[in-house]
């Protein structure tokens, strides 16, 4: 029997995506104006930026706090581990006040994008900050030559999807499998 899960793709290119300017460091700074103006406090500024060792338990500890899942293979630590072997510039970390606030992994394989860890602190949801990560990643995609995005949301978080939604993603007719390829009594 299959299970079924929500899978979600980008119907259309972010032109906000493509002015994406990047400075000398790689980060990418949003000021009051870029965010929601009546949310932000007036001296807030949210830097992009691609994941450094440094971050990992700031990391760690955001994922625990807002993406639940047991399975072995999505153990923060060698999601971490494994994320900085392939493509490590399309894991952005979100910071205010240089503590991380948010997160999102990408991956290319030379045909499909994908969208995966989108998590933002709770106290920082509804500032633009996941917006302003899947549209950095979508830039930083696009420049590696992708043509489509992909991305699945969880049944259990059916919530996130009228975000991805307003960011353009559409509901595709397709299923989502998956194996894993290890026993779990050897992840336990």
């Amino acid at each position: 029997s299959f299970t079924t899960s929500c899978s979600w793709t980008c119907c259309q290119t972010s032109s906000r995506a493509r002015k994406v300017q990047q400075d000398e460091c790689s980060i990418f700074s949003l000021t009051r104006k870029m965010l929601k103006a009546d949310v932000l406090p007036e001296k807030m500024i949210m830097n992009i930026r691609p994941y450094q060792i440094e971050d990992e338990s700031q990391v760690i500890a955001l994922w625990g706090g807002t993406v639940a899942d047991a399975a072995a293979h999505n153990d923060p630590t060698l999601a971490i581990r494994l994320k900085m072997t392939k493509d490590p510039q399309l894991f952005l970390v979100a910071t205010v006040d240089n503590t991380v606030v948010g997160t999102v992994m990408g991956g290319f394989d030379g045909h499909r994008g994908w969208l995966y860890s989108l998590a933002v602190a709770s106290e920082h949801r509804r500032r633009g900050i996941a917006t302003a990560l899947v549209q950095r990643l979508e830039a930083e995609l696009l420049e590696m030559g992708c043509l489509k995005v992909n991305l699945q949301v969880r049944g259990t978080n059916s919530g996130v999807l009228g975000f991805y939604e307003h960011a353009g993603y559409c509901v595709e007719d397709l299923f989502s499998l998956g194996k894993r390829l290890y026993d779990e009594e050897d992840k336990a």
